[in-house]
């Protein structure tokens, strides 16, 4: 038989357990509610902040014709917005109002960083504003944005961006945004660039998936070939003598302060010249680096004379000094 005292002590510990129970229903009763509206009021205000950035794309802050841009930005922002003060604001500014300034990068998203209750019942959300090209598309978006497969692999620009989402009282959406304050630039200078591993020597690099246009031509494998030499402890160039009439030429050049020794060799054919490169830096603690592609350059002087000039001016816009420099600037061992 069990003693009084054990007795007593097995009571207890029901009572105990019968109490924890208690309080943890309580608990649930009066705490997980307000858990679950809080869940739903950041999935209510993160849907409005997300709706709000996929409409900036349709917004054209560079229309001439303010009544056009007015009526756009009460379509496309009226009825996210708790106060028509905000809208009269971005009109009477519009170069402070969320919106296209160029055709190219274009806002496509808003990247939710965070999303913090505040103490008068509103919530913060900072995130940023993601600017893209077509460049930072994969291919499958060209032919249908909408296509589930279409994905962002880059982004051009981020700019911050900070909003205050408020409780509507009022038909409408149940949460609305009160305030708008836009913040620093993040500039992406690889915007359209692939990274990539040599499998000989094993170091990364990047190199811009596209740079070709109507008047110059990369062909379909296009891939700069990177050689690093750490063996190499010192660098001179040859330069090609003026009225040396080869058709291999050296020059040495001088690319945001980084000295390259550049041969191009030229294969003239019917209606394009082919230059294969061969730029070349030293660098004392990767050594000697050689970045080696070949361009096609349509032929300008072949063209109807409605489009030689275009033909040219086109060609002048590809910058292969700056491309090589950022390639070697990517270049991690």
């Amino acid at each position: 038989m069990k003693s009084q005292n054990s007795q007593k002590n097995e009571d207890r510990n029901i009572f105990l357990v019968f109490v924890a129970i208690l309080v943890v229903i309580g608990l649930a009763y009066f705490v997980y509610p307000k858990l679950h509206s809080d869940v739903k009021d950041i999935e209510s205000v993160n849907n409005v902040v997300e709706t709000f950035g996929k409409r900036m794309q349709d917004v054209n802050l560079k229309i001439e014709d303010q009544d056009i841009l007015s009526l756009t930005i009460e379509k496309e922002y009226g009825d996210l917005v708790i106060s028509p003060d905000l809208l009269v604001d971005w009109l009477r500014d519009p170069s402070s109002a969320p919106g296209t300034q160029v055709s190219s990068p274009w806002p496509d998203h808003i990247e939710i960083l965070s999303t913090e209750k505040q103490e008068n019942g509103s919530y913060e959300v900072k995130g940023n504003i993601v600017q893209i090209t077509s460049n930072d598309l994969s291919d499958i978006c060209i032919k249908d944005r909408e296509n589930p497969a279409c994905i962002i692999t880059d982004y051009s620009v981020k700019q911050a961006i900070n909003i205050i989402v408020e409780k509507n009282r009022e038909e409408g959406l149940p949460w609305l945004i009160s305030k708008v304050t836009f913040g620093d630039f993040d500039i992406n200078e690889y915007s359209g660039w692939e990274k990539i591993q040599n499998d000989e020597v094993g170091f990364f690099y990047k190199y811009p998936k596209k740079i070709a246009n109507n008047y110059v031509l990369t062909g379909e494998n296009w891939l700069p070939q990177i050689i690093v030499d750490s063996s190499v402890k010192d660098f001179n160039c040859d330069i090609t003598k003026k009225g040396n009439k080869t058709k291999e030429i050296v020059t040495k050049t001088s690319i945001n302060n980084h000295d390259y020794c550049v041969t191009t060799k030229t294969l003239s054919q019917e209606g394009t010249n082919t230059n294969d490169y061969n730029y070349q830096t030293f660098s004392s603690d990767k050594g000697l680096i050689s970045v080696l592609f070949s361009l096609d350059y349509v032929q300008c002087s072949t063209l109807e004379k409605d489009v030689q000039e275009d033909c040219k001016s086109t060609q002048k816009m590809v910058n292969i000094d700056n491309m090589v420099d950022k390639i070697v600037r990517s270049i991690e061992l």
